[in-house]
């Protein structure tokens, strides 16, 4: 149970990380002033987000699987 809610609130801390930064360093101005469509710039982003839940889920199903059979870690 905790090693779950540890890992989304890590993604979570890295999505909004990231967010700000390109809030401060005025990064979204820029990125919508070039002739990127919003919907491509979106979806970079999200695909991006969405690779580290993927690999930071991986890396948790390895450390579970040091204690448990594969079978049940895969089911995490």
């Amino acid at each position: 149970y905790w090693l779950r809610v540890t890992s989304a609130f890590v993604v979570a801390l890295f999505v909004l990380n990231s967010m700000l930064r390109d809030w401060s360093d005025k990064g979204m101005e820029l990125v919508l002033a070039l002739a990127v469509p919003r919907s491509v710039w979106l979806g970079g982003r999200f695909a991006g987000y969405a690779a580290v839940a993927i690999a930071c889920a991986a890396m948790c199903t390895v450390a579970i699987m040091l204690f448990i059979s594969w079978q049940q870690a895969l089911i995490w």
